[in-house]
């Protein structure tokens, strides 16, 4: 499976085990909730985010509790419908949130305080939580649709770890031969958890019921495009479940709850943000690739699909040598720079293996946010997972230095901005649970609607000029605010200082 087919599958089953793995995100929101006794608060009558904020301190103790943490949690509330926010920015009560009141008959309130964010067994998914599994009613269904969806991780993480998916893509097998490789995989890699027959036959109920796995009428199971999704290739989604499990994943969102009251996230124990251990490097490094596979694949059908005749160069600032090298392989008539701080000889190395590239790259490195960022003939500036994880000045700063570049290059420069953007309208969405990620691992991360990106363009100088829908991320576009064209001093200039052949102009 190529890049790009791997990208276009996320229409289909890879969405689905994404949501499996934002339900960490939105369970720990709906549990902090609970815990900062904000249904309760809304049972007595409309509130503002201030009115919450100043009752929740007091029956918390929290004299530090952030107002904006707490907006954060509640707009996640407001997409699930757990309460209702009017347009005059009052919180309701809703026929959800009232199940979630301490104290009702309803268990619904039990359910979500007993589960936990911890990883379990596989013979503890499902029973412990049976006695919630039977709401009194509809209204809390999809409450008890978020807990059950706990366990449904776990065993998606077992059968990752396991690498089952892996057995299955060589051909049919048996629940013994099964059994068999999964001794195999403990005696060979990482430690992992003992299972007994009886374990593995309940794990593969849950893939069969989830679609990992299918069994046949004969007894053996087997491979499906799910499944396919879950194998060690570089393309797969299983880093991304493996990565959820880890500690620098898995704790901060136990401790939402803590950073909302206490105004910082307490994981990061001081930090800027969670850094991943020496241990964990080898699937950090796996997410990391696979997220840019899928990305560059996107990013690089945009491309060919809007810009590819107007475009002789692309200056990509994040997203990594992966993104670059996707785009240039696509893209045969256009040179490129990689604007970044972090991994100069990693990105140099991925670059030079390609031989298709020769002479048509090169990498703006700095130690820093200040590294250069260079005009270019007829440029698309792409920044990709960049301005989410930074503090408000910072983004302002960067933005301001790729309008200067823009201004530069001339009237057809243009700039993607490619975020995962928060809607408008209550309804849940993938940018919700990556917000709650950048608030609990980060210092100065966050999400934000349409509007509050194309309000940070703006005032860099830039004009906004449109939007492009991916479906997993918005794509904002800008121009530069110059309209005229650049005098032949101008074009001097930019020849002198390219790193890359500039075509004469035309």
């Amino acid at each position: 499976m190529t890049a790009a087919d791997f990208s276009r599958a996320l229409t289909g089953e890879a969405r689905r085990i994404q949501k499996i793995l934002d339900n960490l995100a939105i369970y720990s929101a709906l549990r902090t909730l609970c815990g900062l006794g904000v249904f309760d608060q809304l049972d007595n009558g409309p509130a503002t985010v201030d009115d919450l904020a100043d009752r929740v301190a007091v029956t918390m103790d929290a004299p530090n509790l952030s107002r904006d943490y707490l907006e954060r949690v509640l707009r996640v509330g407001w997409a699930h419908r757990w309460v209702r926010r009017a347009p005059d920015r009052l919180y309701h009560q809703d026929s959800v949130g009232q199940t979630l009141v301490t104290d009702v008959d309803d268990p619904a309130h039990t359910a979500v305080m007993c589960a936990m964010l911890r990883r379990r067994r596989v013979h503890d998914l499902g029973p412990s939580r049976r006695a919630f599994d039977r709401p009194d009613s509809a209204i809390a269904e999809p409450i008890h649709a978020i807990v059950r969806k706990l366990d449904v991780y776990e065993a998606l993480h077992l059968l990752c770890a396991l690498r089952i998916p892996d057995r299955l893509d060589d051909g049919p097998a048996s629940l013994d031969d099964l059994y068999a490789w999964c001794e195999g995989r403990r005696a060979s890699e990482e430690p992992l958890p003992h299972l007994s027959r009886d374990d593995l036959a309940r794990l593969l109920r849950i893939g069969t019921s989830q679609e990992w796995v299918a069994r046949s009428p004969a007894g053996f199971f087997q491979q499906t495009r799910f499944g396919q999704l879950l194998t060690s290739g570089p393309e797969s989604m299983r880093p991304a479940v493996m990565m959820y499990a880890l500690p620098p994943w898995r704790l901060p969102l136990a401790t939402l709850i803590d950073t909302v009251c206490r105004g910082e996230p307490v994981a990061l124990a001081g930090a800027d943000t969670v850094i991943a251990n020496a241990a964990h490097a080898r699937i950090v490094a796996a997410f990391n690739a696979s997220r840019s596979a899928t990305m560059a694949a996107t990013l690089a059908d945009a491309i060919e699909t809007h810009l590819a005749d107007n475009l002789s160069h692309v200056v990509t600032i994040g997203g990594g040598a992966i993104l670059l090298a996707e785009i240039l392989g696509r893209l045969p008539h256009v040179n490129g720079v990689l604007v970044d701080w972090r991994d100069f000889d990693g990105a140099a190395s991925h670059l030079a293996r390609i031989e298709d590239l020769v002479g048509r790259w090169a990498i703006a490195m700095g130690h820093d946010m200040d590294t250069g960022i260079p005009a270019a003939f007829r440029p698309l500036y792409l920044i990709s997972g960049v301005i989410n994880t930074l503090h408000l000045n910072d983004v302002h700063h960067l933005l301001c230095r790729v309008a200067t570049a823009m201004d530069r290059s001339g009237p057809h420069s243009v700039l993607w901005l490619v975020q995962s953007v928060l809607p408008d309208a209550a309804e849940p969405h993938p940018a919700f649970a990556e917000d709650l990620l950048q608030m609990t691992r980060t210092r100065h991360g966050r999400q934000r609607t349409l509007q509050e990106h194309v309000a940070l363009l703006r005032k860099a100088g830039l004009r906004v000029t449109g939007a492009i829908d991916t479906e997993d991320h918005m794509i904002i576009v800008a121009s530069s605010a110059r309209t005229y064209p650049l005098t032949m001093a101008e074009w001097g200039a930019l020849i002198a200082r390219s790193a890359l052949p500039t075509p004469p102009p035309h």
